[in-house]
């Protein structure tokens, strides 16, 4: 288990197919200081594994041939530890007790590119502290 570093910098990954929220969001985090490595589709990620060094995923739930629950899904499998939090540009109204434990959030990307930053920091702070718990609980 990595142990977090609180004044390490966060990384956060986006995966989104759409070029102008990725542009936007990227132009947004560099502003704000944050770290965040973007791609299109899993495919471009490469190793699903390297998930795990990043302290949250930011993905898209409409990916490709595939939503985001079922990307979500697939994802915990691998990287349980890290927080997800699903964007759309469309409405949904998924009941979140549907979500993999490591999704914390469903965000309409109408809420804004600052907002879903900001969530995704108070994500990796959790994650973060429960880490810690963890490690100290042993």
């Amino acid at each position: 288990m990595k142990l977090p570093n609180q004044n390490q910098e966060k990384r956060y990954v986006l995966i989104d197919d759409d070029a102008s929220f990725r542009a936007v969001l990227l132009r947004a985090a560099h502003v704000s200081g944050i770290h965040v490595d973007v791609f299109e589709s899993l495919e471009e990620l490469g190793a699903v594994g390297l998930l795990s060094r990043y302290d949250v995923a930011i993905v898209d739930y409409d990916l490709g041939t595939l939503n985001g629950l079922e990307i979500a899904q697939y994802l915990e499998l691998l990287c349980r530890q890290t927080p997800m939090i699903l964007v759309s540009g469309k409405d949904r109204t998924e009941s979140s007790n549907q979500w993999p434990r490591s999704i914390k959030q469903f965000i309409p990307k109408s809420m804004g590119y600052s907002y879903i930053l900001e969530q995704a920091e108070k994500c990796a702070l959790e994650n973060s502290e429960n880490l810690l718990k963890m490690a100290n609980a042993i």
